[in-house]
């Protein structure tokens, strides 16, 4: 059983997913990147973490410090611009 407690629109065609479950009788939190498939449906990728709910509140805390700190984290000069990051230009041949 999965209960979806949050998408998060990541790009075009990926969102990022919270939510809860179970699994042989333990609760667990999963954060995932889904994508949409052909037929408009949204399918989990590798790319993600799931843990138990004991962890939630060292999560969130480490979470709160990475937005405080990335707001003075240095930007390499040459780093492409954010939505170049999230959508580069194919490979031409």
């Amino acid at each position: 059983m999965q209960k979806i407690i949050k998408d998060i629109e990541k790009n075009g065609n990926n969102k990022i997913r919270v939510s809860i479950s179970e699994f042989k009788g333990n609760n667990y939190i999963d954060v995932r990147v889904y994508y949409e498939d052909d037929e408009g449906e949204y399918k989990p990728t590798k790319k993600g973490v799931t843990f138990t709910p004991e962890l939630i509140s060292q999560v969130i805390d480490g979470l709160l410090q990475a937005e405080k700190e990335i707001k003075n984290f240095p930007v390499p000069e040459n780093s492409a611009p954010k939505e170049e990051q999230e959508n580069p230009a194919p490979k031409e041949e």
